[in-house]
């Protein structure tokens, strides 16, 4: 039992003196991905920076939109009845 214990206290000090692997090509890249989809999707790709963006719209301008499309789910729209669509009532 004794040599049992003097075995795993000696790995573990082995495993603590363990230099970490070093990086793969694969961590040199993490995110890369994400970065180019951005990018791509982007209509001025070389514009990343909020504060660089050309200027479209003033910000009333841009409240008042979001306000008129909150404001359009306030109401419900008009039910349609499934039985009157498509028939006629040609004699």
């Amino acid at each position: 039992m004794r040599h049992c214990l003097l075995f795993v206290l000696a790995a573990l000090v082995l495993v603590a003196c363990a230099s970490p692997p070093l990086p793969s090509p694969l961590d040199e890249q993490f995110g890369m991905a994400v970065q180019d989809a951005v990018r791509r999707q982007s209509v001025m790709p070389e514009v990343l920076d909020p504060q660089d963006a050309p200027l479209g719209m003033d910000g009333q301008a841009v409240r008042a939109g979001i306000d008129r499309y909150q404001k359009s789910f306030d109401t419900l729209p008009a039910k349609v009845s499934v039985f009157s669509t498509g028939s006629s009532t040609a004699p």
